[in-house]
């Protein structure tokens, strides 16, 4: 019963937040963010529900059984998440689409790929540069990352990310991955 009230006080909290986000148009972005950072500073099971609510409701596609923690929060609207995905405390997300069965630890830091700003030598500051572009990074079935990751490249299915490792270059599927760069560790049979 606690539960279900909980469910129905946050879903009416976020609802005009996400009537005000949707008539927005490129600003919206920005304002996204914002509203972000707000439900991820959340705490406890009340943030939890909060998050999961709004993200339901702004996301392109969230499965059930879904958990962000304390400090975790997505930067764009186009991610889709599937089902039993477990994002640890203080995870940054970009332009990523998760499976389903995913485990991510804490400080996970999901980059929108490599090449995401310009790094040219023409006179321009390197903060007012163009991006170089931004990729979507696919997150596979059945996949264990390990805190403080980077992750720049995609990982496959079956696959395990070790602690503190920095992704640059895509994951085969059924693999264990480590190290700065990420590299082979061995094959899961």
């Amino acid at each position: 019963m606690i539960n279900r009230v909980a469910r129905i006080i946050a879903r009416s909290m976020v609802e005009p937040m996400v009537r005000y986000e949707n008539r927005r148009t490129r600003r919206g972005e920005v304002e996204f963010s914002e509203w972000n950072v707000m439900f991820a500073s959340m705490p406890g099971a009340f943030g939890n529900l909060m998050r999961g609510v709004f993200y339901r409701r702004t996301l392109a596609k969230v499965g059930c059984n879904v958990v962000f923690k304390h400090g975790s929060f997505c930067q764009y609207k186009n991610i889709t998440i599937g089902n039993n995905v477990f994002c640890g405390y203080y995870n940054t997300i970009g332009l990523v689409n998760f499976g389903d069965n995913i485990v991510v630890g804490g400080f996970v830091n999901f980059v929108s790929g490599r090449r995401q700003h310009g790094v040219s030598l023409n006179g321009v500051p390197f903060w007012q540069q163009a991006a170089e572009g931004r990729a979507v990074v696919n997150i596979g079935s059945n996949v264990w990352i390990g805190s403080n990751c980077v992750i720049c490249a995609s990982v496959g299915d079956d696959c395990v990310l070790g602690v503190g490792s920095v992704l640059v270059k895509p994951m085969e599927n059924k693999t264990v991955y480590a190290g700065n760069p990420a590299r082979k560790i061995r094959d899961i049979a």
